[in-house]
């Protein structure tokens, strides 16, 4: 365990992310297997999963059987290489008949990162784990995988959201760090520590690693990483923790929600003109997942640009912004579900946006990164089409997947009890 590679397959992802952005997901039909999708942009990343589609199973062996002694499959099937050897044959098709069957044993999965596919081997199924980080709370606890959970490191205990873990070990304070020390006292031969891809979580996962505890790293986020992907994250993460049936009902009520704000925005002629940012400052590009919540609210980015601009800050002399012509400016940052000064919160972001003109027009919004990624979408849609979406349907969709996916108590008041969406300028 612990192998990590990292494939370059810069049009694959790309195409994956867009696809994403754009899809209106299709529903099979019930059976006892649950929701299944007709998404094929590789949403399940294990490696295996030859079709692309959202589940392993024999259709997965079909494929890999006409893939066979092939040299051009990467492109796309880039997840069709069940024991990562760069090759497809007999071993790979041998494999994934056992991973049909839900055998225990080593298998590889994926996650993206930038355009990178970034490989690594675990023991499935995963019997316990450890977190790090507030957007794994969050979606754990949505796939109903907080009885596998041994110890947490998240940045407030006290966040309501947070409450599941109140009565587990504590392995750091942060929601990026964690303490190998406190891991090690609770952990057992079969823990792994999940957490987010992004660098900066877990920097000591060396340590980890020479601890015998596996990092397994994911984009899970419904906030600052992982907003699209978070749906791939939870379906990867759902088979790994034996929870496939509760990560696809999760992932239906997201592609429901989003396909019928799709349905709505697409019959639009003029389309709203936005930009996107986040955390305190930054303007997502499209490297930004960010930048695709605008795209899947039916919105056209202004800022169509390959990167993503860091710390725009109109104290150093940054003014360019002011050139763009934007109907509305959509800024997502991390709050959490507990309580926040919302005047106060509003002033220490709007700062390097009040000289534009969609500030000056009251279009300017601060929103909740912590929501999930439906409940992004639908504020974005309801903020920039009042005319399709009334002032409460988001509150609706955010209501109705914290009933359903969170901890939280069905008296939770999402319009109070939170700060999820703050009225523009």
């Amino acid at each position: 365990m612990g192998k990590t590679n990292t494939i370059i397959i810069v049009a694959v992802i790309a195409a994956i992310v867009v696809i994403a952005a754009a899809a209106l997901v299709l529903t099979k039909g019930g059976d006892d297997k649950g929701y299944h999708s007709s998404d094929v942009t590789g949403r399940l990343m294990i490696m295996g999963n030859a079709d692309n589609n959202d589940y392993l199973d024999n259709d997965d062996v079909k494929k890999l059987e006409s893939l066979k002694g092939t040299s051009d499959w990467k492109a796309s099937f880039p997840l069709a290489d069940a024991n990562n050897d760069g090759a497809i044959t007999d071993a790979d098709i041998d494999m994934v008949k056992r991973m049909v069957k839900r055998e225990a044993m080593d298998i590889y999965y994926a996650y993206s990162s930038g355009a990178d596919l970034v490989i690594s081997k675990v023991s499935y199924p995963i019997k316990n784990y450890l977190l790090v980080g507030d957007d794994v709370s969050i979606a754990l606890q949505s796939i109903k995988a907080t009885s596998k959970c041994k110890g947490v490191a998240v940045s407030d205990f006290d966040d309501p959201i947070n409450s599941w873990v109140g009565s587990l070990a504590r392995i750091g304070n942060k929601s990026t760090a964690a303490d190998v020390a406190l891991a090690t006292n609770v952990a057992d031969k079969d823990t792994v520590l999940i957490t987010s891809a992004a660098s900066r979580y877990v920097t000591n996962q060396d340590a980890f690693e020479l601890a015998k505890i596996p990092v397994v790293r994911m984009n899970l986020g419904t906030g600052t990483s992982g907003n699209i992907e978070a749906n791939y994250g939870l379906l990867t993460m759902g088979y790994l923790l034996g929870l496939e049936k509760e990560a696809n009902d999760v992932v239906k009520f997201s592609d429901d929600v989003i396909k019928s704000i799709q349905d709505k925005v697409s019959k639009k002629a003029v389309k709203a003109k936005a930009i996107v940012a986040n955390r305190t400052a930054n303007i997502s590009g499209k490297t930004s997942e960010y930048y695709y919540i605008a795209q899947l609210a039916g919105a056209k980015n202004m800022i169509d640009e390959n990167s993503s601009f860091t710390s725009f800050n109109v104290s150093k002399g940054d003014d360019w912004l002011y050139g763009v012509d934007v109907d509305y400016i959509l800024h997502f940052t991390s709050l959490g579900y507990g309580n926040v000064d919302k005047g106060e919160t509003f002033k220490s972001f709007e700062t390097n946006f009040k000289e534009t003109d969609a500030y000056k027009s009251h279009n300017y919004y601060l929103m909740n990164a912590n929501m999930p990624t439906c409940a992004c979408v639908a504020f974005s849609a309801a903020a920039m089409y009042s005319d399709l979406f009334d002032s409460d349907y988001p509150y609706s969709v955010l209501k109705d997947y914290v009933k359903k996916y969170t901890c939280l108590p069905d008296s939770y008041d999402v319009k109070n009890g939170g700060a999820f969406f703050f009225m523009g300028s």
